[in-house]
């Protein structure tokens, strides 16, 4: 039986030490007690998403005023100087730009560390599912980084892979993200079935980092215990000869974690 992570406990955790983003506080606006995804990834560390409906979900959100409260307190430590993160990050139990007042908490967490003399930079952790809403597509545009899932697929291995629950082309997603100024796209790369790609899928892959024009690529392997099995780790050698092979076609910078 595969094994998971548990969810996180409150709207603000950390703080984190990312491979990512160094010290990093976490900004979860999402249960608690449930994973709330557009995705159902075979690979995700918090295990399998329930397939519950959009009114099932939405009723379990924590509300705005909670989340302006917590940014509040967390705000009121980095002032303090009990906490010193270098980004304060969206991310936590699923989707982050489910949370329907996803556009207004970015505005208001904007508002609150503009006055601090040190301030941390901010991300968001996203599938960019919900990116066809110019809203939430320009409210991620605010951020310092926004972080999008895009796996080392072609359409049928993105159906298989990602699972997202509303049918939806990874070449969509590819297109809306191509307006952001602080793309960087996450690539996990896992061996399916012993093969970690085919040369179409490769191809493919390429022409979506192509069309979405990142400032950085990120191949990163599964290094957290996996929602299903079957799916196995690629070495280390296998990833730089990855990077190698994409460095050859795309002007992307490529980085691995």
């Amino acid at each position: 039986m595969s094994r998971t992570i548990p969810l996180e406990k409150d709207i603000i955790f950390g703080p984190v030490d990312s491979r990512r983003l160094g010290v990093s506080i976490g900004i979860n606006l999402l249960p608690t007690n449930k994973k709330i995804c557009s995705y159902n990834c075979l690979y995700c560390f918090y295990g399998y998403t329930p397939k519950i409906t959009e009114v099932e979900w939405s009723n379990l959100l924590p509300p705005k005023n909670k989340i302006f409260s917590s940014i509040d307190r967390l705000v009121e430590q980095i002032t303090l100087g009990l906490i010193k993160p270098d980004f304060i990050t969206f991310a936590g139990n699923g989707e982050p730009t489910l949370h329907p007042d996803f556009p207004e908490i970015v505005d208001y967490l904007l508002s609150k560390i503009s006055i601090l003399n040190n301030k941390p930079g901010t991300a968001l952790f996203t599938d960019a599912t919900t990116f066809a809403s110019n809203v939430i597509l320009n409210a991620s545009a605010k951020l310092d980084q926004t972080l999008v899932k895009i796996d080392l697929v072609d359409e049928e291995t993105y159906q298989f892979l990602n699972r997202p629950f509303k049918y939806i082309k990874i070449k969509e997603i590819a297109q809306r993200i191509f307006a952001l100024p602080n793309l960087r796209v996450q690539t996990a790369v896992v061996k399916i079935n012993g093969n970690i790609y085919t040369d179409d899928v490769l191809d493919y892959y390429i022409s979506l980092i192509k069309i979405c024009d990142p400032i950085q690529v990120q191949l990163y392997n599964i290094i957290y215990p996996t929602a299903k099995k079957g799916l196995e780790e690629v070495s280390d050698g296998d990833l730089q000869k990855l990077k190698l092979i994409l460095e050859k076609q795309i002007k992307t910078k490529i980085v691995i974690f």
